[in-house]
């Protein structure tokens, strides 16, 4: 489905409780600690609008991996600035407050939880075709009580300012 940095997801055939899942594989020498962190993170988080954890699969091989199961979405992603929404029709205001209304739910829950996201951006916000809106990719997120909070991270031109 998607190739990000450090891992390629894809979509799995196997079901979990009769729910489409996507598996992240991720090379376990690149860093598994940010990967348990990951996925404590979204099991900490459990909220309508925040994406599903299944856990970690390991995976023996030449090239140890680890898996992190999750919630599939059907999304597509829509051009930032565009207008559009991701069934490829204009976005109305009305559905455009109805999002932002409910990633707003979804960071106010996480930092209810302690946990500090750092990287939202429009590819961390996957609208489904549906208009449902989860906040996914937590893996440069930490607890607020944490003493790596002083290193900064993020994507260029999505980090705060005061930053």
């Amino acid at each position: 489905i998607v190739k990000g940095g450090s891992s390629k997801v894809y979509k799995s055939k196997v079901t979990i409780g009769g729910e489409d899942i996507v598996c992240a594989l991720k090379d376990v020498r690149q860093d598994r600690e940010k990967l348990e962190r990951e996925a404590y993170m979204l099991e900490r988080c459990r909220h309508e609008h925040v994406v599903k954890c299944y856990g970690i699969i390991a995976l023996k091989g030449d090239i140890p991996q680890q898996v992190l199961v999750l919630e599939y979405i059907d999304f597509t992603l829509a051009e930032e600035g565009s207008g559009k929404g991701p069934s490829g029709r204009e976005i109305f205001w009305r559905e455009a407050v109805k999002s932002v209304s409910a990633l707003a739910r979804a960071v106010r829950h996480v930092h209810q939880m302690q946990v500090l996201h750092r990287d939202i951006k429009p590819a961390n916000v996957l609208v489904s075709k549906q208009g449902d809106v989860k906040l996914a990719d937590f893996g440069e997120s930490l607890l607020s009580d944490d003493s790596e909070i002083a290193h900064i991270v993020g994507t260029k031109g999505y980090v705060a300012p005061e930053l």
